[in-house]
Formats: C-alpha cells, structure tokens, sequence
C-alpha cells in the first residue's frame, strides 16, 4: 500500500477508498471487486492497484482512516518506515 502524501494525491485515495466502504456496505468484504471500484470511482484497475495490492491492503487503509481519521496526516509523518 502506498500512502498519499501529495493533497491531491490524499483526494483521490480517499474517492477510492470512499467507493470501497460503499462497495463493502452493498456487496461484503470477499464479495466486492477491483474491477467495480475501479468502475465507480471512474478509473482504471491499474490506477486501483497503484494505490493498493489486494484488497487485504484496501481493508487496512480504511481501518486505519476510520481509527485515525483526523490525525492521519501526522501518523504518515510519524510512521514513514510503514509501506
């Protein structure tokens, strides 16, 4: 997983991201696919997998958002050895 550090960079994971939590909510975690996030956020797979492996990856980052929400640019900063 790559974690954003440019501003736009940090939109876009999140429109990913955001589209993940709605595909989780409507189709489950084993269910939802790269291919439909890829469709609802209105991009390639390819851009999807730039940001993240697998969707274990996927799981983590939204984890990590919904735990750390307001505070994630400093986590980044503190926790730059985390890929």
């Amino acid at each position: 997983m790559k974690c954003p550090t440019e501003p736009l960079e940090i939109i876009r994971c999140n429109q990913i991201l955001d589209a993940a939590e709605n595909l989780i909510d409507t189709q489950g975690i084993i269910s939802f696919k790269f291919s439909q996030l890829a469709q609802d956020v209105g991009s390639s797979t390819g851009t999807i997998y730039k940001w993240f492996k697998n969707k274990e990856d996927v799981l983590v980052c939204l984890f990590l958002r919904s735990s750390i929400a307001s505070h994630l640019p400093r986590f980044i900063q503190q926790h730059k050895s985390l890929s």
